[in-house]
């Protein structure tokens, strides 16, 4: 959480008469509220997606002449992995012209969120909760994220029916990009949480780390 100092609000500049309580302003800045915003409009994308394209898109065994038909059993995605993965259900319109949209609030606030946590890592290091070689870490892990889930709309500019490696490396940075997240949320909790009167929180911190890795590595292959 990042703090508006009103000590340092309410201190007059130089040549200036001093500030009334009125004129004061104060805000918090949570970092994991942005990360749930951008998670919820991520799933919106889904989800809504999921619905348009089983309307205009599966309602019927054949290509209506405005939308294509699209075969559960028999596309790009399920014939190269043998399933089908989210993808499905934003590749094609009529879903596109909404979920792109979404996609980019989802982008905008997950942006948001990883710039709010470096302002986070920032401060601990300056008190000296991490170390310079941890924030250094941090904030490199971040700019990387940042680059990679940008590009991540680019999903929606290649079908897979086009180009299938150009459409599925916007969907692997997503995921690499959560996964480095979820990651860095963890080495950094363990820097600054002291784990001493509960010792199995610090477990299941490992843990869940462990968890993210295995199954994204397991989404991308």
């Amino acid at each position: 959480m990042l703090n508006a100092n009103e000590e340092e609000l309410t201190k007059p500049s130089e040549g200036s008469g001093p500030i009334s309580e009125d004129s004061v302003l104060s805000f918090n800045l949570h970092p994991d509220g942005f990360r749930f915003v951008a998670y919820s409009w991520l799933v919106l994308t889904l989800g809504v997606g999921m619905v348009v394209t089983k309307i205009f898109n599966m309602g019927s065994t054949e290509d209506t002449g405005q939308w294509k038909h699209i075969d559960p059993t028999n596309n790009t995605l399920y014939n190269h992995f043998g399933y089908n993965n989210v993808c499905l259900y934003i590749d094609d319109l009529p879903a596109k012209y909404v979920t792109i949209w979404i996609a980019v609030l989802f982008i905008t606030c997950y942006v948001a969120y990883l710039l709010l946590s470096l302002a986070s890592y920032y401060l601990c290091e300056k008190r000296g909760k991490i170390s310079s070689s941890t924030y250094n870490w941090c904030k490199a892990t971040v700019i990387f994220d940042i680059i990679i889930v940008t590009y991540f709309i680019e999903v929606f500019a290649v079908h897979p029916d086009e180009n299938f490696p150009m459409h599925t490396i916007p969907f692997t940075c997503l995921v690499v990009s959560v996964c480095i997240s979820g990651i860095r949320n963890v080495l950094f909790e363990l820097k600054v949480i002291d784990f001493t009167k509960h010792p199995k929180f610090k477990i299941l911190l490992n843990i869940y780390a462990a968890g993210l890795v295995v199954a994204s590595i397991l989404k991308i292959t």
